[in-house]
C-alpha cells in the first residue's frame, strides 16, 4: 500500500513539474500595476534607441507617472522624458528644459507596459516563452512572468532588465 501512495505521489509531481513548465503566468499585467523600472532597446517609428524606463504604481484613474532616461541614439543620451500623474511632459536634455513637450513616440514609450487591457490571444511554451497578443500590444514572458519583448505600432523593444518596485 505504501508503494502504491509513493507511486501515485511522484507520478502527480512529475505531472505538476511537466505541466509547471508550460503554465503560463496568469495575470499577465500583475508585473505593470506596480512600480517598475524597465531597461530597453529596440525602436520608435522606425529609430533604434536604448533607454530606463522608471514607471509609477498605476493609479486609479489620471495618467501615471513615467521617466524614460535614453541611452541612445548618442544625439538623445542623457535626455529625459518625463510624463506627470497630471498628464504634462517634461524634456530635459542638459541645461534645457521642455516643458508640455508632444511627441508621438513618447506617449508611445510611456504607456509601452499595459496595466490592464483587452487580451486577444495566448501562445504558450514558445521556446519556455509566453506571448500575448492584445488590443494594441504583444508582449512576451518568459516563464516566470518577467516581460522580455512588447511590441505596439509605434515601438518593438526587448525587455534588457526588469525589476519590480
Amino acid at each position: 500500500m505504501k508503494t502504491k501512495i509513493a507511486v501515485a505521489l511522484t507520478f502527480l509531481m512529475l505531472l505538476g513539474v511537466i505541466f509547471s513548465a508550460c503554465t503560463p503566468h496568469t495575470d499577465y499585467f500583475e508585473p505593470f500595476r506596480g512600480s517598475f523600472v524597465a531597461e530597453l532597446e529596440g525602436t520608435v517609428n522606425g529609430e533604434a534607441f536604448a533607454a530606463e524606463l522608471r514607471a509609477a504604481a498605476a493609479p486609479e484613474e489620471g495618467s501615471r507617472e513615467v521617466t524614460v532616461t535614453f541611452y541612445a541614439p548618442k544625439e538623445l543620451k542623457g535626455t529625459e522624458a518625463r510624463r506627470s500623474a497630471d498628464g504634462k511632459i517634461t524634456l530635459t536634455s542638459g541645461d534645457v528644459v521642455i516643458e508640455d513637450a508632444r511627441a508621438e513616440g513618447l506617449h508611445a514609450l510611456f504607456d509601452l507596459f499595459p496595466h490592464q487591457g483587452e487580451v486577444l490571444e495566448v501562445e504558450l511554451c514558445e521556446g519556455e516563452h509566453t506571448k500575448l497578443t492584445g488590443a494594441g500590444f504583444a508582449l512576451t514572458f518568459l516563464a516566470d512572468g518577467t516581460p522580455l519583448a512588447v511590441q505596439t505600432a509605434i515601438v518593438t523593444a526587448n525587455v534588457v532588465r526588469f525589476e519590480k518596485g
